[in-house]
């Protein structure tokens, strides 16, 4: 089979989707080993022009992309035939048509063979021979219903508040929303400018953790930024309150803690960053901000704002974030992936953060955390940002609440209240079901009750 990028001259350049940054292409041999220096992305081995993340995906998107281009275009219907006319010879030219042919039909025969006598006995023999009965259908054996769950109440949603100004300050604020993104311009522009910054080495792509401070096994951070826009949309549908406090668990350049603590009435904003280059990037963003402020408005800063280098999921940090009031997390595109940690997955050791929060605290992510989805002591609200909300893509992006409602969570199966955590440790199962199973089948407290059932051994 033969790809379009064959029939290409080389070398080609091609532009990375994630990044934008361009590559270019010697000869086809390299085509399998691709990937975009800057954030480690894969492209299509057929250059189709899609990029992922991982390998993983673009291997698997590899093959349907061969098999689509293997299927053969179904012909294109042909026009119906016209009746075609034979031509007429010069001598029959304004003849009249021939005649039809006399159609010959047999005279009725008047005389009816009698029946012998083999036929009136093959007739009695068919007579004779009983003809099977139907059979009767069978009845549709009638099945147990199933009394469903009581369904569970439903819980009204608090009004989302009112935009806020965007020329004037809110009662509490240092500086009004478009203030702040002019203010935070010219800051950027002094360090050379915000794609600058945030495309340098020690920024993009995938970097890994400073050894001295990671604790939960990462093995390596992605980076992805929100933009102000967004900021203003997250704090809006989290209800954030005057005297509250936030946290951004991955801060990266930190502007989304510098505009939360300059431009909110909250009582303080924190960011949390695990790689050391882009906690020293962010350091020189407060910097360069700070520079740029009125007195009054630095005394607020510096009152509110916090940029820490440290590891969001060791015991200390994560004790921390368990008493803020509102939670952001950059999780999107696979950021807190299994395969990104040596040990526990990221995103579970972030439903143990959010599990330990005090009941009111709402976390914010931009996937799911399938752990909190399990689990109803959390309430989920989906929204969708605005385009150009983020740097990684143009399109709008979903964002998820979860809003934590009770410190236990109750089984649908029995409705017994079990608690979130033992020992900073999920508690998934039911233990009154698990105890009535027990006893019922004879088991330890050490074996585990499995689903399926155990299969008998072959005979010999």
């Amino acid at each position: 089979m033969a790809e379009a990028w064959r029939s290409k001259p080389f070398p080609q350049t091609v532009s990375c989707q994630i990044c934008t940054l361009e590559l270019t292409i010697p000869s086809p041999e390299v085509i399998p080993f691709l990937s975009c220096e800057a954030c480690g992305a894969t492209p299509c081995a057929r250059l189709c022009g899609r990029w992922f993340a991982s390998e993983q995906g673009a291997a698997k998107h590899t093959l349907s992309c061969g098999r689509m281009a293997a299927r053969k275009p179904k012909p294109a219907a042909s026009p119906p035939r016209q009746a075609s006319t034979l031509p007429v010879h010069g001598l029959l030219e304004g003849a009249a048509p021939p005649a039809p042919s006399p159609v010959v039909t047999p005279p009725p025969s008047s005389v009816v063979a009698a029946p012998t006598a083999r036929d009136a006995a093959a007739a009695r023999a068919a007579a004779a021979v009983p003809k099977p009965k139907p059979k009767p259908k069978a009845r549709p054996k009638k099945r147990a219903k199933r009394e469903a769950p009581p369904p569970e109440p439903e819980v009204e949603t608090e009004p989302l508040p009112p935009l806020p100004n965007d020329n004037e300050a809110q009662e509490g604020a240092a500086l009004a929303p478009r203030a702040f993104r002019e203010k935070l311009s010219k800051a950027l522009d002094k360090l050379g400018g915000r794609y600058t910054l945030e495309t340098s080495p020690g920024v993009r792509g995938n970097l890994q953790p400073a050894a001295q401070v990671c604790a939960s096994g990462q093995r390596d951070a992605h980076y992805g930024a929100v933009l102000p826009a967004l900021v203003v949309s997250i704090l809006r549908h989290a209800r954030f309150q005057p005297g509250e406090t936030f946290a951004d668990v991955g801060s990266g350049i930190g502007t989304a803690v510098l505009q939360t603590a300059l431009t909110t009435a909250c009582a303080r904003a924190t960011g949390v960053e695990v790689v050391q280059t882009r906690h020293e990037a962010a350091l020189r963003v407060h910097s360069a901000l700070r520079e740029l402020l009125s007195d009054d408005e630095r005394s607020v800063l510096e009152a509110k704002c916090a940029l820490c280098l440290g590891d969001a999921f060791s015991d200390s940090t994560s004790a921390f974030l368990a008493s803020c009031d509102v939670l952001f997390v950059n999780n999107a595109s696979g950021t807190m992936a299994p395969e990104r940690v040596a040990g526990t997955a990221l995103d579970e050791q972030l439903a143990n953060v959010a599990k330990r929060c005090r009941v009111g605290s709402r976390l914010i992510a931009m996937d799911r955390i399938p752990l909190l989805d399990e689990c109803n002591a959390f309430r989920l609200e989906q929204f969708y940002s605005s385009e150009r909300a983020v740097t990684w893509t143009d399109a709008p992006v979903p964002l998820y609440v979860y809003a934590k409602k009770a410190d236990v969570w109750t089984c649908r199966r029995c409705t017994f209240a079990n608690p979130l955590m033992d020992d900073y440790h999920f508690i998934t199962e039911c233990q009154a079901c698990s105890d009535e199973m027990r006893s019922r089948f004879g088991l330890n407290d050490g074996e585990r009750i499995s689903g399926r059932r155990s299969r008998s051994p072959r005979p010999a």
